[in-house]
């Protein structure tokens, strides 16, 4: 009688098991799309804010760096904007979309996603932003404890070094981009 008590209870388990299992599949899949065309829209909304209004309608294309990753690019004229991330901010990743003016200078940029800390590594947002905007093309992107001659943000030293390499990041691969597919940007 126990056996058989414990048998049914082990069915009853794995049903509802499977069940749930399902479910929460179909709405993972259900819910994917959605949630990628909001992430899309974001982004696109992110791009507006960061390229000159004069610059056109961004096209969306991919560059392939020589270590084999892809990256999300938008081009439109002669300005670029670009998807970058960093895991080195003090509250883990941080992306960012940057764009560059026709010149390959730093015309703006936006955070996208971070979890840095709020009242100080926030400031990337704002402050360390209005600091580095307008940067021409080939500046070296390191704080001043790095050698470099951006100044970081008080007490979130790790949040500013994580930006100045997103940055970085960002202008090799705008370089990349011009380099095997557009002969008439300036590359610095």
């Amino acid at each position: 009688m126990q056996l058989k008590e414990t048998s049914r209870l082990i069915l009853v388990l794995t049903v509802i098991s499977a069940i749930t299992g399902l479910v929460v599949a179909l709405a993972e899949r259900l819910t994917r799309a959605p949630i990628a065309r909001a992430k899309e829209t974001i982004e696109l909304a992110a791009i507006s804010e960061i390229l000159p209004s004069d610059a056109g309608t961004p096209v969306l294309t991919n560059v392939v760096m020589e270590d084999g990753t892809t990256n999300v690019v938008y081009v439109a004229g002669k300005c670029v904007a670009v998807r970058a991330s960093t895991d080195k901010g003090y509250g883990g990743k941080i992306v960012l979309v940057v764009g560059f003016d026709a010149e390959g200078g730093l015309y703006n940029y936006t955070v996208v996603e971070h979890s840095e800390t709020p009242g100080l590594g926030s400031h990337i947002e704002d402050t360390f932003r209005a600091s580095v905007v307008g940067r021409p093309a080939g500046t070296t992107w390191k704080i001043c404890k790095d050698g470099g001659e951006i100044d970081a943000i008080t007490g979130a030293t790790m949040s500013s070094r994580a930006i100045c390499d997103a940055i970085a990041d960002a202008e090799r691969i705008r370089n990349r981009l011009i380099s095997e597919r557009r002969t008439d940007f300036p590359v610095r």
